[in-house]
């Protein structure tokens, strides 16, 4: 066995809420929430199945779909390679051909626990091992669990999938990138193979074409090109805007502020750093605090804001309003926020 998921049987998976953020849930989320998603988690089974037969000591991770195709996490003894990722899609061409039946079947959680154990897929493991936590943590037992066979590939899996294997439309396999296990960085780096697929080659051949066109027009490679910023491992992600390139930020900064005056905006400004307690109001620690940037003083935890609205809403409560003053709105312009009569949110 090997994938992600489990819990609840196939017809149940469209009426599941959105699970919190690093928990076993997440990582059982296939992703798959129409025909083409769960094509697309079903190629990411077939994917894994070809690793396997090509590396038989690898350790899976989850594979779920996501938005134009599908990764797997894999741990392998060494990085993969262009060939591999070819080597890999023929593999995949081999089981897509064979037309074989995803089957659904459901095990006590001992057992299911006791062969990923056989199987040495310790990533599995661990989650079956939260997944039983949560449960004792409600006073619960531990959950019978799914899989889904194809061939002799069987992987934990709450689904859904495609009817069978040969139902999986034109893929290919785009790149790997390196990827935490559970997104922290003292766990283990494994590798992520990315792929797409789509319900026919014309739609794939559109889809590597646009892929490549905006390759083409990346604005980290054109702001290089054109002189206007360039990127450097002292603040990895942030843009040192050249000359050209802060007379271009400034003309359009004005413009936007030109623009906003005569539709009553109010400009304000709000902190860069914010503590934690602003954001664990607004929700954004719990879904987003693994990309934010954390700073700890004196003892307290902070981040740098990820949005202005949160804080925006501090400017608004220093006074009471009357409910006419309701249709604020903020808008974000640079390191600025401003407040608008605009009846909607633009930040």
């Amino acid at each position: 066995m090997a994938d992600e998921e489990t819990l609840v049987a196939q017809e149940e998976v469209e009426h599941l809420d959105a699970p919190a953020r690093g928990s076993a849930e997440e990582l059982l989320d296939a992703g798959a929430s129409d025909l083409l998603g769960r094509m697309r988690h079903s190629t990411a089974h077939v994917m894994a199945e070809a690793i396997m037969r090509l590396f038989p000591g690898a350790k899976l991770g989850i594979g779920p779909a996501i938005t134009d195709g599908f990764y797997y996490d894999v741990l392998l003894d060494r990085a993969l390679t262009p060939d591999d990722l070819a080597a890999i899609e023929a593999e995949m061409a081999k089981s897509i051909a064979a037309n074989h039946v995803f089957k659904l079947a459901e095990h006590t959680f001992a057992d299911a626990r006791a062969a990923l154990v056989a199987f040495d897929q310790p990533f599995k493991v661990e989650i079956m091992d939260d997944l039983a936590a949560k449960a004792v943590a409600n006073g619960e037992t531990a959950p019978n669990v799914t899989t889904y066979r194809h061939g002799d590939f069987e992987d934990l899996c709450r689904g859904p999938h495609v009817e069978s294997t040969g139902k999986i439309g034109a893929f290919k396999l785009l790149s790997v990138a390196g990827a935490y296990w559970r997104g922290k960085s003292d766990r283990p780096m494994l590798q992520r193979i990315y792929g797409t697929a789509w319900e026919t080659k014309e739609q794939l051949e559109q889809y590597l074409w646009r892929r490549d066109e905006a390759r083409k027009r990346d604005h980290r490679k054109l702001g290089v090109a054109l002189d206007l910023f360039s990127f450097h491992d002292v603040s990895p992600g942030s843009a040192f805007w050249h000359p050209k390139g802060q007379r271009l930020w400034r003309t359009l900064e004005t413009a936007m502020r030109e623009m906003q005056e005569r539709r009553g905006y109010q400009e304000v400004s709000t902190p860069i750093v914010v503590s934690k307690q602003l954001w664990e109001q607004s929700g954004h620690w719990d879904l987003y605090r693994d990309n934010m940037f954390i700073i700890e003083s004196e003892g307290e935890e902070y981040s740098l804001k990820p949005m202005n609205c949160p804080e925006s809403t501090v400017i608004y409560r220093t006074q009471t309003r009357s409910y006419r003053d309701l249709h604020f709105a903020f808008q974000n312009l640079g390191a600025s926020t401003a407040t608008s009569s605009q009846g909607r949110s633009v930040d």
